[in-house]
C-alpha cells in the first residue's frame, strides 16, 4: 500500500509503501473525486505493529477498489452453525 503523505512531508520517501495486516480493520476516510481515479483513502485501524514492512496504526493508505474485500461477521458464522445444529 502507498502510504499518503501531507504537502509538507516528502513524497516518495523510501518508507511511503507498508504491508497491510490482513487482520487490522480499515476506515474509510475518502474516495477520489476524479473518474479517472478509484482510489480510495483509509485509516488503518488495529493491531499496532510498528516495524517495517507492517503498516503503523493510523497511517493513511491509498487503495484501489479491487483491493478492499470485506471479512463475514464472526458471530455471524457461528449464529448460522449454531442454528444448523439446532435445527436438526
Amino acid at each position: 500500500m502507498r502510504i499518503e503523505t501531507t504537502i509538507t512531508e516528502k513524497p516518495n520517501k523510501v518508507d511511503d509503501t507498508c504491508l497491510l495486516d490482513p487482520d487490522s480493520p480499515l476506515i474509510v476516510i475518502h474516495t477520489s473525486n476524479t473518474d479517472d481515479d478509484h482510489s480510495i483513502i483509509a485509516e488503518v485501524q488495529g493491531n499496532p505493529a510498528n516495524e517495517w514492512p507492517f503498516c503503523p496504526v493510523h497511517a493513511e493508505v491509498s487503495l484501489q477498489h479491487h483491493q478492499l474485500f470485506q471479512k463475514p461477521a464472526v458471530f455471524e458464522s457461528v449464529r448460522e452453525l449454531l442454528a444448523g445444529f439446532i435445527n436438526r
